[in-house]
């Protein structure tokens, strides 16, 4: 599972996540499959330039590290 957090988010407040994600009664051996990533904009990240760079490189990587072996890796490439 992968989230993606705007600090600036009212509708999706980070802090919330947080909250949620310690609270569900996931065992310990799979909260290793929960990753958060945390983005200075709002709801909508992607707007953000910035954000939309470090959120296409992040998701990139989970997908990368959830379902490609090695030799399978999508390079990287700008957005």
């Amino acid at each position: 599972v992968h989230v993606a957090s705007g600090y600036h988010d009212g509708a999706t407040p980070w802090l919330a996540t947080e909250h949620t994600l310690a609270a569900l009664p996931v065992p310990d051996e799979l909260r290793a499959n929960i990753e958060v990533s945390y983005f200075e904009a709002g709801h909508m990240m992607y707007v953000y330039k910035p954000a939309l760079v470090q959120l296409k490189t992040d998701f990139q990587s989970f997908l990368n590290d959830s379902i490609l072996p090695d030799s399978q890796a999508v390079p990287s490439a700008s957005p």
